[in-house]
């Protein structure tokens, strides 16, 4: 088989960060939040195994702090996840060309929902499916289950002025659909 690795890695340092806030009646601003430092790495490996299998991985991790803020010293900053992970398998079968199947695995890490880090929302995965069909060089029909499981899950989760906040994710979603290429 053949085989793809990508790497790529980060570091910086922002002065004049904007971050967003969110007031008493749970609307959102933005203000100056100070020097932040952003670091990370990042990998995707793409392997086709044999001509019917193949897999692609991507991996992140990375930490974002404030940098010797007043308020939050060296604190993580809010609505970072450290890890993100994307896994897809995917299968054509020689016994039907044009037939591709996908399964793929979403993996968001916990993150921090306030910048005082004292409020922590778990993360979450989600599997989604998908069915394609190569009609001619220009067109496919696919089928597509997002959030197979039907996770509950928060897509967005914030703590401030004493309370939580949750931006809800997908519930499990059905697509049918035509892709055209020209």
């Amino acid at each position: 088989g053949t085989h793809y690795v990508e790497l790529a890695a980060y570091y910086m340092i922002i002065d004049d960060t904007i971050v967003r806030r969110t007031n008493t009646a749970g609307e959102d601003y933005y203000v100056n939040g100070g020097k932040t430092l952003h670091r990370g790495l990042e990998v995707t490996l793409v392997s086709h195994w044999t001509d019917e299998w193949s897999t692609g991985i991507a991996y992140s991790h990375s930490k974002h702090n404030y940098d010797d803020d007043e308020n939050y010293g060296d604190n993580e900053q809010a609505n970072a996840p450290n890890d993100l992970a994307n896994v897809r398998i995917h299968y054509r079968p020689g016994w039907a060309p044009g037939l591709t199947s996908m399964l793929e695995w979403q993996y968001v890490d916990s993150w921090w929902m306030d910048d005082a880090n004292k409020y922590e929302y778990d993360g979450y995965d989600l599997w989604n499916l998908k069915f394609s069909y190569n009609l001619s060089e220009s067109v496919d029909l696919y089928a597509k289950i997002d959030n197979l499981t039907d996770e509950v899950y928060a897509e967005r989760a914030t703590y401030s002025w004493g309370k939580e906040k949750y931006t809800p994710g997908g519930p499990r979603q059905f697509y049918l659909g035509v892709e055209t290429r020209w």
